[in-house]
């Protein structure tokens, strides 16, 4: 199975509580494992300085879903909790 590198980020709605809950989900893929978590940082927002600061990580997976059908998660993922 092949590995992937995923971004993680959020700065609304509890960042670290929305990273958490993405991790869960990610736990759920078929056919995939985490394999790593990073460190969550927060970093500040670029371009419009009026938002808040986002918490931001990375995630070690592996997988033998095909990089469509990753993404297709993952943007279902996205949409669940109401990623603009």
């Amino acid at each position: 199975m092949p590995f992937a590198i995923l971004g993680l980020g959020s700065n609304l709605h509890s960042p670290v509580r929305q990273i958490n809950l993405a991790l869960q989900s990610l736990r759920q893929l078929p056919n995939t494992s985490i394999i790593k978590i990073g460190t969550c940082y927060a970093n500040p927002a670029f371009g419009r300085k009026t938002q808040p600061d986002f918490i931001n990580t990375v995630v070690l997976i592996h997988t033998s879903l095909t990089p469509v059908r990753l993404l297709n998660h993952c943007q279902t993922l996205e949409y669940s909790m109401s990623r603009v």
